[in-house]
This record gives C-alpha cells, structure tokens and sequence, in this order.
C-alpha cells in the first residue's frame, strides 16, 4: 500500500498503547486493529470515539467475536442463516431436570436434538 504513495502505515508502538493516553496516540483516518491478550480494548474503542477514524474491522464488535454465544445472538437479530445450534448452560441445568439429555450419537437440550459430531 505505501508504494503506490497513497497511505502512510502508522503502526501504534506497543509502549504507546498500553502506557500513553490515548490524546497522544497517532492521529490516523483508518485503523485497523484487533483483539488479542494483554491488548487494551476498551482504551481503544476510546481512541475511535476521540479520533472517528474509519475502522476496518469494527473495534466495537471485537467483544462480540469473543463468545460464541453473542456471534450467535447476533446473527439471528440479523437475520443470518447459521447452523442449527444449542446452547448449553451447564452450569444453569437443574441435575436432573432432565433438559438435557446426552447419548453417544446426538444431544437433546430442551427438546431440540443435535446429532454428533459437533464442531
């Protein structure tokens, strides 16, 4: 991209992330940035609140592709077609309710049967 003489790349130093303020991070038009541990999320979201710059990857959903279950929330409010899908509470399940019941080939949670494998 800087060949063509178009974009500067402006890569935020570590230092500068996780230890300066965020009015003195590089002002830039795009960002792209992703989560990963250690990496300070919330202060950037900050950043693109303070900066408004174009965000490739939408820093604000970064919380979303974290969990499983909010990926699938949030395809169904968007009407999304996924794989069929449970999900399970372990934690949640009274012993012995009997909401779910598990057997060497499928799965039935509340009613709803999933056959193995799962992915």
């Amino acid at each position: 991209l800087e060949i063509c003489g178009d974009f500067i790349i402006v890569v935020f130093e570590q230092e500068t992330i996780l230890e300066k303020p965020i009015e003195e991070w590089p002002i830039v038009e795009l960002l792209i940035a992703f989560f990963s541990t250690g990496f300070p999320l919330d202060k950037c979201k900050q950043y693109c609140k303070l900066r408004n710059p174009v965000c490739i990857n939408n820093v604000d959903f970064q919380d979303i592709f974290r969990s499983r279950v909010a990926v699938y929330k949030k395809l169904q409010e968007w009407y999304i077609p996924c794989p069929d899908h449970v999900i399970v509470d372990h934690l949640a399940i009274p012993e012995g309710s009997g909401d779910l019941v598990e057997n060497e080939n499928f799965i039935i949670y509340k009613g709803k049967k999933i056959s193995k494998p799962f992915v």
